[in-house]
């Protein structure tokens, strides 16, 4: 059985299993747009220094998509995935190194689509830290840890409106920037559905 600190309090991962089942059955909507991009992304959970933290990548400038943006290991469907929660797997293994067997898979969030027409699905784990990792020159530019008592003070995220291509303007989420990195947009919207699905927000 795993703890996880997060804020101070204690959850067991079986309780935040059920708690992320309850809000996936509550909360998630199919999309219906056919021309939307299957995607998967990896919530990873790891235990540093007595806290709870999620790790995050920062995408190079060579990626075809969200070139330098902040975001969680992850990417497209392939055909070979039987599931979103392999989708995530694998991905994880490509990018970061991180090894199918060292994950353990808590459960799922709601999907979310974004402007750049992918329908993503985020997976929440955890895997035991510290974790040799082998990062994807051509992907990944770093790998870092945000603690999650940071990432749910409120002082800490606000909102912009920006102008959305093709769609005018919306309010987009954003984080302060934490050791020089800022998680928004999608990313952003995701981590906040985490908080919520654990009544933490």
């Amino acid at each position: 059985m795993q703890y996880f600190s997060i804020n101070g309090r204690t959850f067991r991962d079986q309780e935040i299993s059920s708690l992320l089942a309850d809000y996936y059955e509550e909360n998630n909507r199919v999309s219906e747009n056919k021309n939307y991009k299957q995607a998967s992304v990896l919530l990873l959970l790891v235990s540093k220094d007595d806290e709870t933290s999620l790790l995050f990548t920062r995408r190079t400038e060579r990626v075809l998509d969200h070139k330098g943006q902040v975001s969680f290991p992850g990417g497209a469907r392939e055909l070979q995935d039987g599931d979103q929660i392999e989708t995530a797997i694998r991905e994880a293994n490509e990018e970061i190194g991180v090894l199918p067997q060292q994950i353990t898979v808590l459960g799922c969030l709601p999907g979310m689509e974004t402007i750049s027409h992918y329908y993503i699905s985020p997976i929440v784990g955890w895997a035991p830290w510290p974790i040799d990792l082998v990062i994807n020159p051509i992907e990944v530019e770093r790998v870092f840890l945000i603690p999650l008592t940071w990432l749910m003070a409120r002082e800490n995220s606000y909102t912009r409106r920006l102008s959305i291509r093709g769609a005018g303007y919306d309010d987009v989420l954003f984080f302060k920037p934490y050791e020089g990195e800022v998680v928004w947009g999608i990313t952003a919207r995701i981590t906040c559905s985490l908080f919520q699905a654990l009544g933490l927000r």
